[in-house]
């Protein structure tokens, strides 16, 4: 089978049609960047390589048609009575929450409370189980999870986390989740892909440690979601060679994974505003500031610069009124971005 000429992510693709049975629509929910005429393309490549491959193809749409037809008549069931004794016990004998038992059985946390408090049908009974439903939310997958617990977490933890934590934010948007075969194939490209950087970097304190990666990848998980070619690659060798050095993109990582997410011209236009006004200095020293916008950026630096730059350029959007009396609208619209960078391809198209 002549395969060479598609990159892993495009097999892993093909794999997910093929062997996942994804429709086209659910694959491109999973892959930033690819839309299902790309992917489309991709199963046409993967059906010329053989006759083989060419069978395969055919029967999955033969097939496909079938299959969503059943999907779609299907009604996601009640609870039985022997799941809703089950999550109940589970849940007052605080061994699971009430997120990781809706988790396991597949349904929203609201459902499975609901068909519980029908089931006990005794005030006394409902009212001690939301009092237990209070008292373990330490054991949720959110909110109550004390983030400086994860540093103490094994590896294998960490990932459990980080993928549950992606699923839950795919859930709540009505995204489709992951499959866990590929999401460790992700999980493992990116370890070793910053393993392959560290490897360049001749000081320790200048690189990104396994641990540091995971707690990337905890706190922002679609990391996992992304190209690791056409988004991940092109934002750090950009960070490392063009806007900085290792040592001060590897901080930038760090502290501003969300980073990775953002699109090269936009993050090009930014470092070139922060070397052009002499402030690239406040961004390294809090790289949360580079989730500004260029276009607020810029107007937030000039209005700081005609106040003799007095503290921080980077102000919240309070701070900015009560110093100013003027709205991010407002000084935007004062400073005017596109006066000085409007030939930046980054307002290409806008």
């Amino acid at each position: 089978m002549k395969e060479a000429s598609l990159t892993q992510e495009e097999l892993d693709i093909v794999n997910l049609y093929l062997n996942d049975k994804k429709s086209m629509r659910e694959i491109a929910d999973l892959y930033e960047g690819y839309g299902r005429t790309k992917i489309n393309n991709i199963i046409k490549r993967y059906a010329q390589m053989s006759d083989e491959n060419l069978l395969q193809v055919q029967i999955r749409k033969l097939s496909f048609k079938y299959h969503k037809e059943i999907d779609e008549s299907q009604e996601v069931g009640e609870l039985s009575e022997s799941q809703i004794q089950t999550a109940y016990n589970e849940i007052i004998e605080r061994r699971k929450s009430l997120t990781k038992v809706a988790e396991e059985f597949g349904k929203h946390r609201d459902t499975v409370k609901r068909a519980i408090i029908e089931y006990l049908d005794d005030s006394m009974k409902i009212k001690s189980f939301n009092k237990t439903l209070k008292e373990n939310q330490s054991l949720t997958e959110s909110k109550s999870f004390n983030n400086e617990n994860f540093n103490y977490l094994t590896d294998e933890e960490k990932r459990t986390r980080i993928f549950n934590k992606l699923n839950a934010s795919r859930k709540r948007f009505g995204k489709p989740t992951y499959p866990e075969k590929l999401l460790d194939r992700k999980f493992n490209r990116l370890l070793n892909y910053f393993e392959e950087r560290n490897s360049k970097i001749t000081y320790n304190s200048d690189r990104i440690s396994k641990s540091e990666v995971l707690r990337m990848m905890y706190d922002h998980p679609t990391m996992l979601s992304l190209s690791l070619e056409n988004k991940i690659k092109p934002i750090v060798d950009a960070l490392d060679y063009r806007f900085l050095n290792f040592a001060k993109s590897s901080r930038v990582l760090k502290l501003n994974p969300a980073i990775l997410g953002a699109s090269l011209k936009r993050t090009s236009l930014q470092f070139k505003i922060l070397k052009d006004t002499g402030t690239l200095v406040y961004v390294i020293e809090k790289p949360i500031n580079l989730r500004t916008s260029p276009e607020f950026m810029y107007a937030l630096i000039k209005i700081w610069d005609t106040n003799e730059r007095k503290g921080t350029p980077f102000l919240s959007t309070k701070k900015l009124y009560s110093l100013y009396n003027q709205t991010p609208g407002e000084i935007c619209r004062r400073y005017d971005v596109k006066k000085y960078y409007g030939d930046d391809e980054y307002f290409n198209g806008r």
